[in-house]
């Protein structure tokens, strides 16, 4: 046991040796494993875990355990969803010190084969204004308590991890992003390549046949040209570098514009695209980053359309003055469900939202419409075809 005098130089060197190591964690799953166990290790705790709280905030989609064997983790069973003092914590982020977690109205017991805990702190783990999980240690060595001091501890780590978390995740995100932008890069490229390369090695009789193909290869090219463009602002925006500037934009004008752009790949999949817009309709935007936003919105619409389908957007404005744009396409179905997988970059290569694609241009269009003081949501329009995309854009730029 160190003296006194030697607790705060240990206390000190084990916060040091804390960060180092999570710095140094390989992946998320590892930096997890790393901040629970030492946690345990810092306020001489037999257990600790961490809750990693859902998407919906409602209950714990992981959970990280430190100091108890695989054994006993087997026989316990299914690990916590989040009920009884795990769910108060989700409530209520806010640091919990008990000396008996039995006694609290919100204990609701243990699983079977559990190993009895009384003495008990949880603290939140913060990461970029989000409540990202729950640190918790029980039975503390030695004591029937844990200390004020220990609590303390307990939230310099979680900040600390919170930093280390938030790295990890863009890390990952990033990596991610760059391998999904890089397929769907090299899928639009090919189709430049053969139709290019169709029409140097058999070259058509036609005009007809000759516009054709020259569409296919510009609304390729444009693709490409969009997907590089998406890759850049999206990882702007999550590191926190794009700045708007706001000027006077026409955004009727702005969306006959966007619709001329993306002629070619609507002649090209057959698809027609009919706009109803009032106009003018003078806004104070971003004028590129809206016509990229509108781009994206419109694009999207007609790659999910089949053949000789329709496309339809409708712009308005509202009785306070804002801007509505409602975009109709004829694309596979959007359950409720599937809404936030829609608009969030891809996870994995290959991973599609239920056949509407990599979702670069929704994530993008997101994101630029929230900068923008905007929203961007979609429902179905029926059960068996098509999604109806609505944009709201405020009047005035959002101070």
């Amino acid at each position: 046991m160190p003296s006194a005098d030697q607790a705060p130089a240990r206390v000190t060197r084990a916060l040091v040796d804390a960060g180092l190591a999570l710095g140094s964690a390989l992946s998320l799953a590892h930096l997890l494993q790393i901040f629970v166990d030492v946690a345990r290790e810092l306020v001489d705790a037999r257990y600790a875990a961490l809750g990693v709280i859902n998407a919906e905030g409602t209950g714990l989609s992981d959970f990280v355990t430190s100091g108890m064997p695989h054994d006993l983790r087997a026989r316990i069973g299914n690990l916590p969803t989040g009920k009884g003092i795990l769910g108060l914590l989700i409530k209520d982020a806010r640091p919990l010190r008990l000396r008996d977690l039995t006694e609290h109205p919100a204990s609701a017991g243990v699983p079977p084969n559990h190993p009895p805990m009384r003495s008990f702190m949880g603290v939140p783990v913060i990461a970029q204004g989000r409540v990202f999980g729950n640190l918790y240690v029980t039975e503390k060595k030695g004591a029937e308590e844990f200390s004020e001091e220990d609590l303390a501890l307990l939230e310099v780590l979680a900040t600390q991890a919170a930093v280390a978390i938030e790295r990890a995740r863009l890390r990952t995100s990033s990596e991610r992003l760059t391998s999904a932008a890089s397929h769907a890069l090299g899928n639009s490229l090919a189709a430049v390549r053969l139709w290019a390369s169709t029409l140097l090695q058999a070259p058509p009789s036609s005009q007809g046949d000759w516009i054709e193909g020259v569409t296919h290869i510009a609304g390729g090219a444009a693709q490409s040209a969009r997907l590089v463009d998406d890759l850049v602002t999206l990882t702007r925006i999550q590191d926190g570098t794009l700045a708007l500037h706001a000027e006077h934009v026409d955004l009727a004008d702005l969306l006959r514009k966007s619709a001329v752009d993306l002629h070619p790949e609507a002649f090209a999949r057959n698809v027609s695209l009919d706009l109803h817009a009032e106009g003018p309709l003078m806004l104070e935007l971003d004028g590129s980053r809206t016509r990229q936003l509108l781009l994206n919105l419109l694009a999207h619409a007609i790659a999910m359309s089949p053949e000789r389908s329709r496309v339809s957007a409708e712009l308005k404005r509202d009785a306070e003055g804002s801007a509505e744009l409602r975009v109709r396409d004829a694309g596979p179905p959007v359950a409720a469900s599937d809404v936030e997988a829609l608009f969030n970059p891809p996870i994995e290569v290959g991973v599609h939202a239920h056949g509407r694609g990599f979702g670069f241009e929704l994530a993008v269009a997101r994101q630029l419409a929230r900068l923008m003081g905007g929203e961007l949501t979609v429902e179905s329009v029926r059960e068996n075809t098509g999604a109806l995309f609505v944009l709201r854009l405020p009047a005035k730029r959002q101070r």
